[in-house]
């Protein structure tokens, strides 16, 4: 029987490809990675004809395909191409086909050999619910495969338009489109010329991305960063500095040695994501502009992710006051931290980038978008690590909205997201 390899793919080009990667990695070493992943693939030795459908590409690209039959993809999206793609590979007299995705870091002749032992169709899952391997005998061959919704839950979708044909499930792999994704690769202690090269590459990331979202900051930003980096105890963190899409304060600041970004929309949840998206440490602390944390903060962090690689912690809450309620306040709500184990966002939370990209990051909501993902990570059944020594935030709040105002509103408006009003209600009663 006649059988082809599709391999689907497009020209290395920077900034072209991997870009959700680039966003921590930069666009050099994620280019470098898909032309490693890529050339691992196209060397398979598989008994099948290997041929490359590739987006329109530059002459000097093609020294990549030497020996192998190329086509430019055809098609307005995704899902015509690839049925294109299927059709002119049967329309040659092919019998049976699989088309796989060109940046599969794990796709090996194994998987390869195992999914054409299928009789009508196969389909292989990839984990973030796509999947990275389709393939049909001539005869059961379905358009209906590909006019589904390329953009949610593409799997189950596509295996219900596969009806009533008999799927042969395959392996479940994943693809690279974040940095935590070349950690569990990382894992698997490989020995390939792409495993060596994440391997040394992830040596020299840093163990801590501290992401502080800033609106209007630019006078106590300063003084954060300064104490921040005084009393570090070693250097293997970086600084990610996240705006409003209103630039309000990056512009006016000095950016040696940090990074700087404008989250897509206004809204701290929004900021915060956008910063652990562009992350490149195994933890993230997530500060707030006028908090201070305590002496050696990155060596009391690294030491609870030493014990635990799915670590949620923060600092126990100290506010910058000489007003006797405030530390009455203080106390209080230290208190209520042992109870629910529910630090606030005002204690510096810190989560490994394993556990972050979990429980989905933060959610972008209004509001209570830092007591929402401590509730996710209550849901697996994880303590939140709260440490003894405290970070000092400012009490400008409470100055600024009156003290028994301020404390009061927060107890009620968290009271009431307890009991499933939603962020966006609660908006209504909060001052930003």
């Amino acid at each position: 029987m006649k059988t082809a390899l599709i391999i689907f793919t497009k020209e290395p080009l920077l900034a072209k490809v991997k870009t959700r990667l680039a966003k921590s990695i930069g666009e050099v070493e994620a280019l470098e990675l898909y032309k490693l992943i890529l050339e691992q693939i196209l060397g398979l030795q598989v008994e099948a004809s290997k041929l490359v459908f590739v987006e329109a590409y530059t002459p000097t690209y093609q020294k990549h395909f030497d020996g192998l039959e190329c086509f430019i993809q055809v098609g307005e999206d995704i899902g015509q191409k690839m049925a294109n793609a299927f059709e002119k590979v049967f329309e040659n007299g092919y019998e049976k086909a699989i088309l796989v995705g060109g940046d599969i870091p794990l796709l090996d002749e194994g998987v390869i050999n195992e999914a054409f032992e299928f009789e009508q169709a196969v389909l292989n899952p990839s984990r973030d619910g796509g999947y990275y391997l389709i393939g049909f005998h001539k005869e059961c061959f379905s358009q209906k495969a590909f006019e589904i919704d390329f953009s949610k839950e593409v799997f189950s979708q596509t295996l219900q338009a596969l009806e009533p044909l008999h799927v042969k499930i395959g392996k479940e792999l994943f693809d690279v489109d974040v940095l935590e994704d070349l950690r569990s690769f990382d894992t698997l202690n490989l020995q390939s010329k792409l495993a060596l090269h994440v391997k040394s590459f992830l040596a020299t990331l840093p163990r801590i991305s501290v992401i502080i979202p800033v609106y209007y900051e630019k006078e106590n930003l300063p003084k954060t960063l300064k104490h921040l980096r005084a009393n570090a105890r070693e250097n293997n963190y970086e600084i990610i500095i996240v705006d409003t899409p209103l630039k309000t304060t990056i512009e006016d600041i000095e950016t040696t040695n940090l990074r700087t970004t404008c989250a897509p929309k206004a809204g701290r949840a929004y900021q915060l994501n956008e910063g652990a998206k562009r992350a490149k440490g195994e933890i993230l602390l997530f500060l707030h502009a006028d908090t201070l944390v305590p002496k050696e903060w990155d060596l009391l962090i690294k030491s609870l992710h030493v014990k635990d690689k799915n670590l949620a912690g923060a600092f126990k809450l100290g506010i910058k006051t000489k007003n006797l309620l405030i530390k009455v306040i203080e106390f209080l709500a230290n208190l209520r931290v042992v109870f629910t184990n529910t630090p606030y966002g005002d204690q510096a939370q810190f989560i490994s980038s394993q556990l972050f990209n979990k429980v989905g990051g933060y959610d972008e909501i209004p509001l209570m978008e830092d007591v929402a993902i401590i509730k996710k990570i209550h849901q697996q059944n994880l303590k939140v690590e709260i440490l003894k020594q405290k970070v000092q935030t400012s009490d400008r709040r409470w100055h600024k909205e009156g003290i028994i105002y301020t404390s009061l509103r927060n107890r009620v408006l968290s009271t009431l997201y307890f009991f499933g009003v939603s962020a966006k209600r609660l908006k209504n009663f909060y001052k930003f």
